[in-house]
């Protein structure tokens, strides 16, 4: 039985916690989304964060959250890295998180998307 089960079958005061933290995550990741957006969090350094708030954050949500960086450029990063739209970050393999670490950069510094795909593709 994983963890996430236990929580579905034990008493109510521990399923109560378990939907308190998940809504407090969630709040928080949609403050970082603000954060990102505004300019005020750096996409790099939330890339290496180590806490649930940026871990469990999904790829796709992250990507279009980062300033200069819509729909469209998003999935053409995710593409290019090799992955789905779903994966969420602390999902990534290191030669994924590599990939996204040199697209990031890129796309931040005004580079054309073919430009990235082109220099992901090289990693």
């Amino acid at each position: 039985m994983t963890e996430r089960t236990q929580y579905l079958i034990q008493d109510p005061e521990r399923r109560k916690e378990a939907l308190e933290k998940a809504a407090r995550v969630r709040r928080e990741r949609g403050q970082l989304r603000v954060e990102l957006k505004n300019g005020t969090a750096d996409p790099l350094e939330v890339l290496s964060r180590q806490d649930d708030t940026a871990r469990l954050m999904r790829l796709y949500s992250f990507l279009t959250a980062c300033p200069g960086i819509g729909a469209a450029r998003a999935r053409t990063i995710i593409r290019a890295i090799g992955t789905t739209e779903s994966r969420r970050l602390a999902g990534l393999g290191s030669r994924q998180r590599a990939k996204l670490e040199r697209a990031l950069r890129l796309a931040l510094s005004g580079a054309p998307d073919s430009r990235i795909i082109e220099e992901v593709g090289k990693l």
